[in-house]
């Protein structure tokens, strides 16, 4: 298997070349988490007013993705499961934020969570299972 770009500049949702992307900046944690605060624009509603949830599920999966790639691994979603709470207002601030809870074997088990940065209403969460790459 080729060897993956981890910082592709054309990923949708933290390329920074990718113009109709996220543009997402994740930070690392002390604890190697990862970590984002943003609001995004209309153009990323379902509904008028909300943003879609195929995004928000983008969003946290993307995250695991890199907490994963800040303990130094490299891995590809095998399985991913997102619990919607409430809707998310487009322009609004949001935190997201994952880690990594265990590794066993080639599996890698994260979860994750995107929270309203005024009120820390819950909108998302995630668990996910990651294939590590040989």
């Amino acid at each position: 298997m080729k060897k993956l770009d981890i910082d592709n500049p054309h990923c949708f949702v933290c390329g920074v070349r990718n113009e109709k992307g996220l543009q997402i900046d994740f930070l690392p944690d002390e604890d190697k988490s990862a970590f984002a605060e943003v609001s995004l624009p209309d153009a990323y509603e379902g509904y008028e007013g909300i943003i879609h949830g195929g995004i928000i599920s983008t969003l946290l999966d993307e995250a695991m993705s890199k907490t994963i790639h800040f303990h130094d691994l490299a891995a590809l979603t095998a399985e991913l499961t997102v619990r919607f709470k409430n809707p998310l207002p487009a322009g609004e601030m949001f935190k997201v934020r994952a880690q990594v809870k265990e590794i066993k074997g080639r599996l890698i088990f994260t979860e994750a969570s995107l929270i309203l940065k005024e009120t820390n209403q819950i909108i998302a969460t995630a668990d996910a299972k990651f294939l590590l790459i040989k």
